[in-house]
């Protein structure tokens, strides 16, 4: 969800971000900044998409790919 706006990009424009996960236990920390995101019409779907088990707890879930 984005929580500013108005947001004026196009496709193709890169972004800088933070990501916060939400669930019925409450919000998750805030991610570090990150950026080299870009606006896509139809993102690159994850390959190899695992579990990171040196993340993954009863609270978090870790994914690579």
């Amino acid at each position: 969800m984005l929580r500013a706006a108005p947001f004026n990009l196009d496709w193709g424009d890169s972004i800088v971000a933070k990501v916060t996960a939400t669930n019925i236990v409450g919000a998750s920390a805030e991610s570090e900044t990150g950026n080299g995101a870009m606006i896509v019409v139809f993102p690159d779907k994850p390959v190899n998409l695992g579990n990171d088990d040196t993340v993954t707890n009863s609270d978090q879930v870790g994914l690579t790919w």
